[in-house]
């Protein structure tokens, strides 16, 4: 297997729930043990508290398929935006990712719309992926990178 892929609805993940609520964090320290949840009044810290709550909800999803799977790459998409992820086995801590919206980036492109399309984002890859292959990750370093993880 070359990467996860997880689909999650664009009504119920938003392409703006992404570009709010994924961001450099600790995930457990900023919102799984978040000490304040902010009020309804404040529209939109509690906008941004729901954006990375969800976010974040559907990435440690396709996170932990990625880690028990021994994959490098993995992704999300809504069918109108696209995560791209990727786990350096070196610190399994740190997953990478990239925020891609196909549409709107072949509009901002136009000399190179070509290139933006999410068949030309998925290729590319989907390559990439399939040339990680020959480094698997075997039981021991998934043991040791669930281990070190806060579960």
């Amino acid at each position: 297997m070359a990467h996860i892929y997880e689909y999650k609805p664009p009504h119920k993940l938003t392409a703006l729930h992404i570009r709010r609520g994924l961001h450099p964090m600790n995930v457990h320290q900023d919102v799984v043990n978040r000490i304040t949840i902010p009020p309804t009044e404040d529209r939109d810290a509690s906008f941004q508290y729901s954006a990375e709550k969800l976010t974040t909800s559907a990435i440690t999803q396709i996170y932990h398929y990625m880690i028990e799977g021994g994959l490098d790459y993995g992704l999300l998409t809504t069918g109108e935006t696209i995560v791209f992820l990727k786990i350096d086995w070196e610190d399994p801590e740190t997953l990478f990712y990239h925020v891609a919206e196909p549409k709107a980036e072949a509009l901002a492109h136009p000399e190179h719309s070509d290139l933006c399309t999410a068949v030309a984002q998925y290729l590319a890859f989907t390559l990439i992926a399939l040339n990680s292959l020959e480094g698997q990750h075997g039981q021991e370093e998934r043991q040791n990178a669930m281990g070190i993880l806060d579960t």
